[in-house]
């Protein structure tokens, strides 16, 4: 028999929400300008995943081995896709409504909202995951041999398991390349 208890998270008052927000986001801006070669918003994509696994070989991921990572350029519509993504993938509690209403402000993503849906979220992933392997000039076939699943160590097949194989992000990814 197993005990349980509701446990209210205490929502703090807005000024301290919005001091936290500030301070996480100098934070990463202080990364982001340590170094310039690496898009902030391509970090959280398959094909970088897959990059600094090659790369690594069982040492471990430290901000050395981040600061030396290179991706090819990305054209400023595709960095500008990216942002937004990212903003819609990560800025989805209640306390980054200010940052929603700056980013709004500026301009660069009026329409958009938090992505809480499920399958809003894989759907930002997949094209994440696209706008980042077209930067690292993958073809298909790159993708379908880096997708592959077990018997292959380092792959991809473990992700999102709870899901039909199909509808995983490494087939989203490649069958994506196919439209």
């Amino acid at each position: 028999e197993a005990e349980c208890e509701t446990i209210v998270e205490d929502q703090g008052d807005e000024s301290e929400h919005e001091a936290l927000m500030r301070s996480v986001a100098a934070k990463f801006d202080d990364y982001v300008k340590l170094n310039k070669k690496v898009p902030p918003e391509a970090l959280a994509s398959l094909p970088f995943d897959w990059s600094l696994r090659m790369r690594l070989a069982g040492t471990n991921l430290n901000r050395f081995v981040l600061e030396d990572c290179v991706l090819p350029r990305l054209g400023e519509a595709a960095r500008d896709e990216l942002a937004r993504a990212a903003l819609r993938l990560c800025a989805t509690a209640p306390w980054t409504e200010p940052l929603w209403r700056a980013a709004q402000a500026e301009g660069w993503c009026a329409d958009a909202a938090p992505a809480t849906a499920p399958q809003r979220r894989r759907t930002l992933q997949t094209r994440i995951d696209l706008l980042v392997g077209e930067a690292f000039e993958l073809t298909r076939d790159d993708v379908a041999w880096i997708t592959r699943g077990p018997p292959f160590a380092k792959g991809f097949w473990r992700v999102e398991r709870d899901l039909p194989e199909p509808q995983r992000r490494p087939h989203r990814w490649l069958d994506a390349l196919a439209r």
